[in-house]
């Protein structure tokens, strides 16, 4: 503060960010500090995701001081030093008592703040696309540190760069913090990383919607850690979201740990609850799971999301429906959304992952955490009646697709 030479000082903390649309900040603010002869004066705070919310009525009102840990205020320069050297080490209460006995003023200016983020490097996180980055690979962490492991020495060995890498940490406590910090220096400079850290297991929608809004990637890989990547997978799957226009999700062949299929196709939901996935059991190289094609659901452990379909059906940030937390469904549930939004899903047959499948759920449902079993029957539930109309479309489709085939 004594470093400063304005006459009034512009205080804001860490977590606060510009949004970019709205009118000069500092010319609002000097103009309310000086129309209403006010001891300090603050913008209005919404949370990052609110940011685009409508504006706020055009007036300015008359209020308390911010509150301790949402500082951003103008105030007199001489004012808050004298309060600062008077022994009001913290800023919050150094702003009390430069307005005890006069007026403390909010415009209607906005400002973000990061409330309720997670963390990157100590401090909340904004991202802009890099033109410089094909893709963004988001992966939610929490426990199973060995998994986790293989995850990330299967990406370094079979990953070309360049792509960004978004490493979401739920809550981990066996170790996984420090092994996500020390790939900084196996990593090197030519793949970017951002480390986000939750204190608690906030489950995969929040996790993962996290990571997506941090990646600065043309595209966004969503992995789980309980996967191993084969060699060609990434550069396939970037050749496939340029293959044709109004892509919105791309799922990979997705393989058990003896390399038999797991999935190739996402999983075709039926309107009564029972559900077939495409390919299971298959040989790696049967035909049938060997051509690229489109599909009705592209969700699973390895989902490509286009940038297209993030900007067009999650503008605030929330890819997946949070309402599915602490997980099961959101990411079928992301798919009929994309198609009700006009964008296709498709299966890419030459980027191929291995998958143990389950790993972290069994683990929670081990701790008795976040009652992982009963949340999977209340999500099935949710799905279900918000998307039986288009399921038993789907079915039918299908059924009619089946009889052409063994037509004579």
């Amino acid at each position: 503060m004594q470093q400063t030479a304005g006459e009034r000082v512009l205080v804001v903390d860490d977590q606060i960010e510009v949004i970019p649309e709205e009118p000069s900040l500092l010319a609002g603010l000097h103009w309310l500090f000086d129309e209403r002869s006010a001891a300090s004066v603050s913008p209005t705070l919404v949370t990052r995701l609110d940011g685009a919310s409508p504006r706020l009525p055009d007036l300015s009102e008359q209020c308390r001081a911010p509150a301790l840990e949402r500082v951003a205020f103008l105030a007199e320069r001489s004012a808050l030093l004298a309060a600062l050297l008077r022994g009001e080490s913290e800023l919050g209460r150094a702003l009390r008592t430069v307005t005890n006995g006069r007026s403390h003023w909010r415009h209607r200016v906005r400002l973000a703040h990061a409330a309720g983020e997670a963390r990157r490097d100590g401090s909340p996180y904004a991202a802009a696309v890099d033109s410089s980055l094909p893709v963004s690979i988001v992966i939610l962490v929490h426990d199973n540190l060995d998994l986790t492991r293989t995850c990330l020495e299967s990406l370094q060995a079979h990953t070309p760069a360049p792509y960004e890498l978004v490493l979401v940490d739920n809550g981990s406590r066996d170790g996984t913090g420090e092994l996500l910090e020390l790939l900084r220096t196996r990593l090197g400079p030519a793949t970017p990383l951002q480390v986000l850290t939750n204190g608690q297991n906030e489950g995969f929608p929040v996790g993962a919607n996290q990571g997506i809004r941090a990646a600065r990637g043309r595209h966004v890989v969503v992995l789980n850690n309980d996967t191993a990547v084969m060699a060609g997978w990434l550069p396939a799957l970037l050749a496939a979201a340029d293959a044709e226009p109004n892509l919105g999700v791309i799922t990979a062949k997705i393989l058990n740990l003896d390399l038999s299929v797991q999935s190739a196709g996402g999983i075709l939901h039926a309107p009564d609850g029972s559900f077939v996935i495409p390919g299971q059991g298959l040989g790696r190289g049967d035909p049938a799971v060997s051509s690229r094609r489109a599909v009705l659901n592209a969700g699973g452990p390895c989902m490509l999301l286009t940038r297209a379909l993030l900007e067009r059906l999650a503008p605030n940030g929330r890819v997946f429906d949070e309402a599915y937390s602490p997980g099961y469904f959101e990411d079928s549930d992301l798919c009929l959304r994309a198609r009700n939004a006009g964008f296709s899903l498709l299966y890419e047959p030459a980027a191929e992952v291995v998958h143990h499948g389950k790993a972290t759920s069994c683990l929670i449902d081990e701790r008795g955490e976040l009652a992982i079993w009963d949340r999977f029957e209340a999500n099935k539930r949710r799905f279900l009646r918000r998307w039986a109309v288009q399921l038993a479309r789907d079915e039918a489709g299908e059924a009619a697709v089946s009889a052409q085939a063994v037509q004579p």
